[in-house]
This record gives structure tokens, sequence and C-alpha cells, in this order.
């Protein structure tokens, strides 16, 4: 896909065209976009959709080494009361990295791997915090879940349900996971997994923003 004549449709800052970004983040307004499904090729302004983002709130102190960066991550709630099964100790929710993981199966792995982790979180109520963009768009991420269920869930479906079992997914939500990047180690700040993750570079330090918007929380 060719992004030509992109810009903000609230502001009209330009974008840079990027031919792998699926979600961008306006410099002048910092809201998110994304390009409408239904166009393929040349994406004008006026196909560009507003995306609702947040930050989730860090559920453990900022480490003092390495950089306090921000992953985009797609929330998909899976909804297991639809097939009627006891779904004890399994997930309630996917978490698919949408920055950085070209290949599926390293994509499917790493979204695994969030997907298991548990406890609760929340959002920051304000933040001094930029989002970042975006290379996987909200449908691919609706595709890709089911398959990172399938990882994550364990005897389940049996053998014989496979090729008939859909999972039932809700609508993806695009929030940003604090990190710390330490060299090309990355570990989320909220269920504490840690990564390999090769495109740190993308992500800009926030340590600082992070400091005063958690501050502000506290006072």
């Amino acid at each position: 896909m060719i992004l030509t004549r992109l810009q903000c449709p609230h502001c009209g800052e330009p974008f840079e065209p990027v031919d792998d970004r699926r979600v961008f983040v306006c410099d002048g307004c910092r809201q998110s976009f994304s390009p409408s499904p239904s166009v393929e090729g040349a994406v004008p302004s006026t196909e560009l959709v507003a995306l609702e983002r947040a930050v989730v709130r860090p559920q453990r102190p900022l480490p003092a080494e390495g950089k306090i960066v921000l992953l985009p991550v797609w929330f998909v709630p899976i909804r297991w009361d639809a097939l009627n099964v006891t779904v004890g100790a399994w997930p309630t929710e996917v978490r698919l990295p949408a920055l950085g993981l070209a290949r599926t199966q390293l994509l499917i792995k790493f979204a695994s791997h969030l997907t298991r982790a548990r406890g609760a979180w929340e959002t920051l109520p304000t933040s001094r915090l930029t989002h970042a963009p975006a290379e996987l768009a909200m449908e691919d991420a609706f595709a890709v879940s089911e398959l990172v269920v399938f990882a994550s869930v364990e005897g389940w479906p049996r053998d014989e349900q496979a090729d008939r079992v859909e999972v039932p997914l809700g609508p993806p939500r695009l929030l940003d996971l604090p990190c710390q990047l330490d060299g090309l180690r990355l570990t989320d700040l909220v269920f504490g997994r840690s990564q390999h993750f090769e495109a740190g570079d993308s992500l800009r330090d926030q340590r600082e923003e992070m400091a005063l918007s958690l501050n502000e929380i506290m006072s």
C-alpha cells in the first residue's frame, strides 16, 4: 500500500508516507489515525479513521537502567461465554504487539507470551506520553488473534474440533504498554514479561514523561 496526500484530518499536519505503517500519530495534535479498511492503494487524508489510544499504567517501579518506551499492543477480548465452556485459568484477552515483528511465527510467539501473563491492568487517566505508530492494522490483529488463542490455551480445542471451532473475539483496542528497553531485551512493566526485541530504535525514550505522569496521579 502506497500512501499519498496524507495529512491529519484533525489539525492538517502532514504525515510522512511510510509503506509499512498502518497507524499514524500526528506530531501536531498527538491523535492516532488508521487508513480505512475499505481503501486500497493510495489513501487520501479523508479516509483516515481516528483511533482511541491510552497508555497502560505501570504496575512495577521504573527501573534505573535502560530506556522507558511505549510498545503499541492490540488488546482483543475473548468471549468464552459464547462457547459455553469453563475457562478456568485461560486468558480472557489476546495481547498482540503491533510493532517490530514482521514474521508471523515470531509475532504469535511474542503475543502468546504476553497473553498468558496473569494480572489486572488499568490505563493512565492522564498522560504526557507520546503514542507510537504501529505496523499492524486492526483487521490483521483480529485475524491473527485466533491463532494466538490456539497457541496460548493448552488442550483446547481437541483435535477433532480444531477444523470447526471459531474463537469469539471482541473489538480490538490499541493500547500502549510501558516497557524497559535494555539493549535488545524488552521487559514490560505491567505483566513482567521479557522478550528479545530488535526494533527498539523506533521507540523513543520517555522516562521523564512517564515519571511526570505517575507523579501527577500521586499528587
